[in-house]
């Protein structure tokens, strides 16, 4: 027997169960001498799921095209960042 995280936090997930949804898969105990077995519990995370994962990847097809910019060499990132400051310093000056 194990004491865990889910056996701890069990009381506040059943009493929050309708925010939280939680899943208990409990084993098939059989006979007089059973198998080891386990027990699995877990909690969608709905604000991951629900929220920050949708809008994340319609940010990755909406950007989906400045990949083409990172391409890893330090040589184009230099030349950004000149281009940046070349920008800014036209821009104060104006």
């Amino acid at each position: 027997m194990q004491y865990t995280a889910s056996s701890f936090a069990q009381p506040i997930v059943s009493l929050f169960g309708f925010l939280l949804h939680p899943r208990v898969h409990r084993p098939r105990i059989e006979g007089a001498f059973p198998a080891p077995s386990a027990m699995e519990s877990h909690s969608e995370d709905g604000t991951l799921d629900g929220l920050i994962l949708p809008a994340s990847r319609k940010l990755k097809e909406r950007f989906g095209w400045f990949k083409r910019f990172q391409q890893g060499l330090a040589q184009e990132y230099v030349l950004y960042i000149a281009i940046a400051a070349i920008a800014l310093l036209v821009a104060s000056l104006a």
